[in-house]
């Protein structure tokens, strides 16, 4: 399993496109509109500062719990890679507060889950989050081995990226 992505139609139709949700989620951050994907742990204009943005205590990038459908999806997911393996090693690309990993915890507690984010999360923040390795790594560079792990998720995160190198 590589990268399964999820579109929650609700909420980019409520803001019209990738544009208008990065100037959308920069409203909620504080930082105005955005103008393009960041590309390492630099601050720059180009995207909220994240760091405030998960100071605020949001759970997910939607400033709340994820919708019911957006989570059911989310638990079918794990559940399917469960299946495949119990044990399975899952990275979670621009995990914030772990909103997404938990829900994989809470799927199986045998995965190996690895979160990343550029954003500096407190570790109050995260600390109920049971065995779940955090990293302040770019998705772009984040040290791991190619083909490491069983699955790559990342909610609200990819768009943020330089997908060329993601």
């Amino acid at each position: 399993r590589t990268i399964e992505f999820y579109h929650q139609p609700s909420v980019m139709n409520a803001v019209g496109g990738v544009q208008e949700y990065r100037d959308f989620m920069a409203s909620k951050a504080g930082t105005g509109p955005s103008t393009g994907p960041r590309t390492g742990l630099e601050e720059t204009p180009a995207q909220p500062d994240w760091t405030s943005y998960w100071d605020r205590g949001y759970p997910t990038a939607l400033g709340g719990d994820y919708p019911a459908p957006m989570r059911q999806y989310w638990e079918r997911f794990f559940e399917e890679v469960r299946q495949e393996n119990p044990a399975a090693r899952i990275l979670d690309i621009g995990s914030g507060n772990l909103g997404l990993s938990k829900i994989a915890r809470e799927v199986s507690k045998e995965f190996e889950l690895h979160a990343i984010d550029i954003a500096d999360i407190k570790s109050e923040r995260i600390q109920d989050a049971a065995g779940i390795r955090f990293s302040r790594v770019p998705a772009e560079n984040t040290g791991f081995q190619d083909g490491l792990f069983g699955a790559v998720t990342g909610s609200y995160a990819l768009e943020w990226t330089s997908m060329e190198s993601t």
